[in-house]
């Protein structure tokens, strides 16, 4: 593997290119890096496969594109196995010092067809395959180029490869709600409040939390509207919800399951410690006295009456409606396996 040297002043020619034989029906790629101040093969990468399609990739790409390429062939299980390792090895045995310091001279005088005519002897005794033909080109670049770009790439393959675990552990945990038959999960986002709010580990099961359904898909859309959850500037508007279930998973996540109302429930999944508004019983009437004190006229008309109605009226609405949407689920699905539909 490459070393940093003492002085970051050490360069590489990469030597990317493709073979083909006749013969043996086999195709390849492979990439080089020569070291210039040590004058020795640092790495090769070889990917020798029967399908023609890893011929396509031209050795003009960027190095960084050659590497990945080898890469993924390898891990698609498009190569042969035995074959690549077997031409890795030989090249590394075959071309030493005196080899190299032709081959940098050829590319310092832009003669490419000395390096492939090298190139293609060694490799037809590795397929045996006398009819092949080799096509290289030749890129230079520096230790740090290298070392930013493989950098960047094992920070792309950590970010998939947790990604890819978050999706299975949710997956897992997914089977884990048991909701009945007919009912929704909706994506919701959490109501904070920092200062008053709840911390996320210490809630607990039928704990009633502010949330707020998610627009961003035309599910959430569809029940945001059903539900009257949107103001009349189109914000969403925050509902209250019993929590059914709360866990910290493997990933120490922390996800939700609530319900909003019958047969409608919502997930969340929080990574942060946040701090979660508690649904206060008291709420409707602090925000209905606040506009009573802006309309002092109408205070003695709509306090007595609306302090207590106004929440009532919400909670039968979304009940309600989540009712009818539950017993909808059900029909259709009694008409469904009774053969009707």
């Amino acid at each position: 593997m490459i070393e940093k040297q003492p002085q970051d002043l050490e360069s590489y020619f990469l030597i990317k290119g493709r073979f083909k034989g006749a013969n043996s029906n086999k195709f390849g790629l492979f990439i080089l890096f020569l070291s210039l101040s040590q004058k020795a093969i640092d790495n090769v990468f070889v990917a020798a496969s029967h399908y023609s399609s890893v011929y396509e990739l031209s050795p003009s790409s960027p190095w960084n594109l050659f590497e990945e390429k080898i890469i993924q062939f390898k891990w698609q299980g498009e190569t042969i196995a035995n074959t690549s390792n077997d031409l890795q090895l030989l090249l590394l045995n075959t071309i030493k010092a005196d080899i190299i310091d032709e081959f940098i001279d050829a590319i310092n005088t832009n003669n490419l067809h000395k390096v492939e005519h090298t190139l293609m002897g060694i490799i037809s005794k590795g397929v045996l395959d006398k009819s092949l033909s080799v096509e290289v080109k030749a890129e230079k670049v520096s230790y740090t180029d290298i070392i930013r770009v493989k950098d960047e790439r094992a920070r792309k393959e950590k970010e998939e490869r947790e990604a890819k675990e978050r999706e299975e552990v949710r997956k897992i945990q997914e089977s884990r709600y048991k909701v009945e038959d007919g009912a929704v999960i909706l994506p919701i986002n959490l109501v904070l409040a920092p200062v008053s709010g709840i911390p996320i580990y210490d809630i607990t099961a039928n704990e009633m939390i502010m949330i707020k359904l998610d627009a961003t898909t035309e599910k959430g859309n569809y029940f945001i509207d059903l539900l009257n959850a949107r103001g009349p500037n189109g914000e969403i508007i925050p509902l209250k919800s019993v929590v059914k279930d709360i866990i910290q998973n493997s990933l120490g996540e922390y996800e939700l399951l609530v319900e909003i109302g019958p047969g409608i429930y919502g997930k969340n999944v929080e990574r942060e410690k946040v701090k979660v508004k508690k649904y206060e019983l008291n709420e409707e009437r602090i925000k209905t006295s606040a506009a009573a004190a802006e309309s002092p006229d109408k205070a003695t008309k709509k306090i007595p009456v609306k302090s207590s109605s106004v929440g009532q009226t919400k909670d039968y609405f979304i009940w309600l409606v989540g009712a009818i949407t539950f017993l909808l689920a059900i029909l259709i699905m009694y008409l469904i396996f009774s053969g009707i539909l």
